[in-house]
């Protein structure tokens, strides 16, 4: 099973203050911003035109999720999956791709209620450039959401067996991990029932543990708060976290070494049952259980 779907292109963030959020990507990383003509603002991290749209809403959290395709059949062959499964999809008029500065794209609601999109042929303006500003990153490699538990099942099911993500693991059938390419991880879901709180985070990953060291002293540096480094134990993936401002509760991730799944049908999915202290161990194995334990939530 093979989704036609191979990364994740670009977020969308809603933020209550989009200057401020802007700042942030530019003090921390030295990443660069530009303003749309509808007011949007850009930031740009490797070659392509940008990675993160920033809007204005009062409501601060995902925006959407723009997932992307490598060729137009794989683009076609999306909607078709799409129209199989009876899902109504939007078909971005030339205006809005223009906006998304992709060739084209669709975009959908997922069962748990998030903007997803679909593209194809994003601009590159930046065609010998790896990674803009102080770090080396590697890609924008995933995104972590919460949904309801009633939504959990449902919302699984339709990454699944709709769009072909693969399950890499489960955590006490509350958690799953998924994926659309050889990351451990491009999509995760959290069930919670905290208000508000639909967004948990995003991560880029770099090429190195310098890199994430590099983040971890600069945010001290401007008292941006930080937590980390830890390491997660399904993944491996070594990371800092650190609050957007703006995003309400919404983070960023900052990660390196995270494991990469080369041979999917010999991949065994597990499903991880325990809680308290050895979840605690399991999400930040270089933490003791008492400390990790109130900071579980958070992520």
């Amino acid at each position: 099973m093979s989704s036609t779907i191979k990364k994740l292109a670009y977020v969308h963030l809603n933020s209550k203050n989009p200057q401020e959020t802007a700042r942030f990507f530019e003090d921390l990383f030295d990443w660069e911003t530009t303003e749309g003509e509808n007011g949007q603002i850009y930031v740009a991290v490797d070659k392509y035109h940008h990675r993160i749209t920033i809007y204005q809403n009062d409501e601060p959290g995902l925006r959407a999720a723009g997932w992307q395709v490598l060729n137009k059949r794989d683009f076609l062959k999306t909607q078709k999956v799409l129209d199989e499964a009876g899902v109504s999809y939007h078909v971005g008029t030339e205006a809005e791709c223009e906006e998304r500065k992709v060739r084209e794209f669709i975009s959908f609601i997922d069962p748990s209620g998030n903007t997803a999109e679909v593209c194809y042929a994003p601009y590159v303006t930046r065609p010998n450039c790896q990674s803009i500003g102080s770090l080396d990153i590697l890609d924008l490699l995933h995104v972590t959401l919460s949904v309801t538990a009633a939504e959990f099942k449902a919302n699984l099911q339709f990454y699944e067996e709709v769009l072909e993500f693969n399950v890499s693991d489960l955590f006490n059938k509350r958690i799953a991990f998924t994926r659309c390419s050889q990351n451990h991880h491009n999509l995760a879901m959290v069930t919670s029932e905290e208000p508000g709180r639909r967004f948990r985070h995003f991560m880029f990953e770099v090429r190195t543990f310098d890199d994430v060291m590099k983040t971890l002293m600069k945010a001290k540096k401007l008292n941006i708060p930080v937590e980390g480094p830890s390491k997660h134990g399904n993944c491996q993936t070594v990371h800092v976290y650190m609050p957007i401002p703006g995003m309400g509760k919404g983070l960023i991730e900052i990660g390196w070494n995270h494991k990469k799944i080369l041979d999917d049908e010999n991949w065994e999915v597990v499903c991880y049952d325990f809680e308290g202290e050895k979840l605690a161990e399991f999400i930040d194995v270089w933490k003791a259980p008492e400390v990790q334990k109130e900071k579980i939530s958070s992520k």
